[in-house]
């Protein structure tokens, strides 16, 4: 918490409090829509494990049952029932990249946005044109110092 205040503080004199806190509002809403995709992400690999372990189990008791598979002739039966257990673990498991592909692109672009939000509100706000390239990068670099902090925040509080 004095980490956040401190860097507040110093981001309010550099690019105004404005500024300051539509960009960590955005910190904010992008940590929480993070979590919520890897709350997400969880659910779905659950159900992949789910899927593995009874595909695994399927096919297990066909390998010890091999020759009673071949003496009744069920073996085509059984591997189309594996192959829709797999089906089925496949696209839990697409499903699962796909959330982590929008959880990282949020990781990527989060910095992005962030500086955006707040460059735009200190270009469209500060009329006399005193926003400089060394105030742009202290700002950026104080943004980047902020991130850690509420990334760590909702961990400190649940424990």
């Amino acid at each position: 918490l004095i980490q956040i205040t401190v860097t507040m503080v110093l981001l309010a004199q550099e690019i105004g409090w404005i500024a300051t806190l539509a960009g960590t509002f955005v910190i904010i809403l992008l940590l929480i829509i993070q979590a919520v995709l890897s709350r997400w992400q969880g659910t779905v690999r659950q159900q992949s494990l789910s899927q593995t372990d009874k595909r695994v189990s399927l096919t297990h008791e066909v390998i010890h049952g091999i020759r009673n598979l071949k003496q009744y002739g069920w073996e085509g039966r059984l591997a189309e029932k594996v192959n829709e257990l797999r089906d089925i673990e496949l696209k839990s498991l697409r499903k699962m990249i796909s959330i982590a592909a929008m959880n990282d692109t949020f990781v990527v672009a989060a910095p992005t946005i962030v500086t955006l939000v707040s460059f735009f509100l200190v270009s469209f706000l500060d009329s006399e044109s005193s926003f400089t390239a060394a105030k742009a990068f202290t700002a950026l670099s104080l943004f980047n110092v902020l991130r850690l902090p509420f990334a760590v925040l909702p961990n400190c509080s649940s424990a």
